[in-house]
């Protein structure tokens, strides 16, 4: 009898750690982001659109062959997601795979991820039109800047030579849309003269992190400007392109 009754105490605790975990597992199962694929410069860039994102994040952006889903995929940038929701970045086609015709986009971070395919072969814009590559830097102009400031709202925290720099923003206005720029050193990558690597949003402190890709063009530069925009604001900075 008491064979019995041990066993049935058992089968009872296990029934009780098994309606646990059942309950339990959901809270940390991955969270899917939703990917669109907006525009498209075929073994270039593409605009990535993502949304359900949770704010103030860090996301890495891989890239692999489709039928991959991009799971340890070739990394291509990191960005902080900022306000969160819905935003969309323009990314580098990594030079691994940028001769395929379909390639597997993925983004990751914390429990989130999401990826999805593009067709690499074909020009994709979402005006309908004809694709205007960005960044496209013309070799003339001068930039115009409604207000100018240089640290401490931008502080470059590390970097890797002609891969990518991380920045620190400090003090930006709240609830903002800025778009980033990376241009030569001197041009003070403003518009029209610095390639334009990504867009965020801060939140009401201003206060974040982003990481970006050196533009493929200006890889073998020793010193580069960055820069970020918004209506009514400017800022930037410079930095060497070294491993720091």
């Amino acid at each position: 009898m008491k064979n019995v009754a041990l066993r049935k105490a058992s089968l009872s605790l296990t029934l009780a750690l098994v309606l646990i975990l059942a309950l339990v597992t959901p809270a940390f199962a991955a969270t899917q982001l939703s990917l669109k694929v907006v525009e498209v410069i075929p073994g270039g860039l593409i605009k990535l659109q993502v949304a359900n994102m949770p704010s103030n994040t860090e996301f890495t952006v891989r890239m692999g062959p489709a039928g991959s889903k991009g799971v340890g995929g070739n990394v291509v940038a990191h960005f902080d997601s900022g306000a969160g929701g819905t935003q969309e970045y323009w990314f580098e086609v990594h030079a691994v795979v940028r001769s395929l015709s379909f390639i597997d986009v993925r983004v990751e971070g914390g429990t989130y991820f999401g990826y999805t395919t593009f067709n690499n072969t074909k020009a994709l814009t979402s005006g309908g039109g004809a694709v205007s590559p960005t960044p496209v830097p013309p070799s003339t102009g001068g930039p115009t800047t409604p207000s100018v400031s240089t640290s401490p709202n931008l502080q470059v925290v590390n970097s890797q030579q002609g891969g990518w720099v991380k920045v620190l923003f400090t003090g930006l206005p709240a609830n903002k849309t800025f778009t980033v720029r990376i241009g030569m050193a001197g041009t003070r990558a403003a518009n029209p003269l610095g390639y334009v690597v990504a867009h965020f949003d801060t939140d009401n402190l201003g206060s974040q992190a982003g990481t970006f890709e050196i533009p493929f063009p200006l890889r073998a530069q020793s010193r580069l400007d960055f820069s970020i925009e918004t209506t009514g604001a400017f800022y930037f900075v410079s930095f060497d392109n070294v491993d720091k």
